[in-house]
């Protein structure tokens, strides 16, 4: 089991290495609340912290292509 952030790397890997993937995501970052257009734009510690974690999954993805785990 993986956080649905890494989901799309994990997933490629193991199917990569020639297991069958049958995808399910546990995610403790998930919260109840709806994520609204202010919760993406506007200024704040939690909105940079959420980019913090895109950023670093989207060079996580890149990394793992040109390193042929994908």
């Amino acid at each position: 089991m993986t956080s649905a952030f890494h989901m799309r790397r994990a997933a490629g890997c193991f199917t990569k290495a020639g297991f069958t993937v049958y995808p399910y995501t546990t995610d403790p970052l998930k919260g109840v609340n709806k994520i609204t257009f202010s919760d993406v734009v506007v200024p704040s510690v939690g909105v940079l912290n959420n980019w913090n974690f895109l950023i670093r999954e989207w060079v996580g993805i890149v990394m793992y292509w040109l390193n042929e785990y994908l």
